[in-house]
């Protein structure tokens, strides 16, 4: 493979990544810990670039252990060589976990490429892997007008047609047919105003590429010094929200939708 010759700007900036030392992420439930130059989570994402700059933070690990370690370790290449490979039989639930994992660090540039990724799948028709699973998750790990929520709207509409995939939305939680109604009407919207519309079109779902950081942000994140670790029992880790937690959150959504309704009636 033959590259140009960077600049000595760039070289500049490569080179400060490894520097201000090493910290250790420690993942799952098997406590597996990654090293990580510091500057390089810092200067990629705002999340970590907030916990590592608190002042008098003297950190030598960050525990993530409800954190995917496959995941992870996908993020962290992205970050370090800008690309990242999975398994084509996991390829769907992959990027999913992947999307999310950038969404949590704050790192829309990624997260953007799991977008581009998912369109060129699209464009070459590549969905025998993508299951009733795939998309439980996918709702079950976010909230109510996520982007990759009305994504995966997106491609239910296109692709609901197909007897596998309508029995697999017939299985759908009732947010999930709300969303889909609610796309359908934008959909016959663009329809009716002539605006052209493809499948593997997803520049609606790219996100601007803009670090912001909140304390909100930093919850959950512990700092392996100063705090116990939880419960293993208590803690969700390497897996998908377990069952109880998952009805809980879709009897919430639902509860919602009903008092919304009820509102509706009454005016």
């Amino acid at each position: 493979m033959i590259t140009g010759r960077p600049s000595p700007g760039i070289l500049k900036k490569q080179q400060r990544i490894f520097t201000n030392g090493i910290i250790t992420i420690v993942l799952g439930k098997s406590k597996r810990e990654i090293p990580v130059h510091k500057a390089l989570l810092s200067s990629r994402s705002p999340y970590f670039r907030y916990i590592l700059a608190r002042p008098g933070s003297q950190m030598t690990s960050i525990a993530l252990l409800d954190i995917d370690v496959d995941s992870f370790c996908r993020s962290l290449s992205w970050l370090y060589a800008d690309c990242f490979t999975i398994p084509e039989e996991d390829e769907w639930m992959g990027l999913c976990k992947l999307w999310l994992l950038a969404e949590r660090f704050q790192v829309p540039a990624l997260q953007n490429k799991v977008i581009e990724l998912i369109s060129c799948r699209l464009y070459q028709r590549h969905l025998a892997a993508l299951d009733l699973e795939v998309l439980h998750y996918v709702y079950d790990n976010t909230g109510p007008g996520s982007k990759l929520r009305l994504l995966f709207v997106h491609i239910s509409m296109w692709y609901g047609n197909q007897d596998v995939f309508a029995q697999m939305l017939r299985d759908m939680p009732a947010v999930f047919h709300a969303d889909y109604a609610e796309q359908q009407a934008v959909r016959a919207k663009r329809w009716v105003e002539e605006e052209r519309m493809d499948a593997w079109d997803l520049t609606g779902f790219l996100l601007p590429e803009i670090e912001t950081v909140t304390n909100d942000d930093i919850l959950g994140v512990k700092d392996e010094e100063n705090r116990k670790v939880e419960d293993e029992d208590e803690t969700r880790c390497d897996s998908p929200m377990n069952k109880r937690q998952t009805k809980r959150k879709r009897a919430k959504e639902g509860d919602e939708e009903k008092s919304g309704d009820e509102e509706c009636h009454v005016q």
